[in-house]
């Protein structure tokens, strides 16, 4: 399963390569987590972020990059509004 693991990460790693060069990208760190269910990780300067798949990774890790703190806003909750719940 390692083989297929690190396959996955080489895979993820290019595809943050190829996305348009941002000097954010450098030396963001790329692993894969867990055993039976992928957790694909991003670290760097003591952000973590993580995904489920490398296309959900990249996305997360390009909304840190425009966002960057700021990058999981909850507000205003736009499912609740769309469902009628606020």
């Amino acid at each position: 399963m390692r083989d297929g693991i690190d396959h996955q990460s080489d895979r993820c790693r290019k595809h943050l390569q190829s996305l348009p060069y941002d000097s954010a990208r450098q030396g963001i760190r790329l692993q894969a987590e867990g055993d039976e269910s992928l957790i694909w990780v991003a670290s760097k300067d003591g952000v973590r972020l993580s995904g489920y798949s490398p296309p959900e990774l990249l996305g997360i890790v390009t909304l840190w990059e425009h966002y960057g703190p700021e990058w999981n806003r909850q507000s205003p909750n736009v499912l609740d509004e769309v469902l009628g719940r606020s």
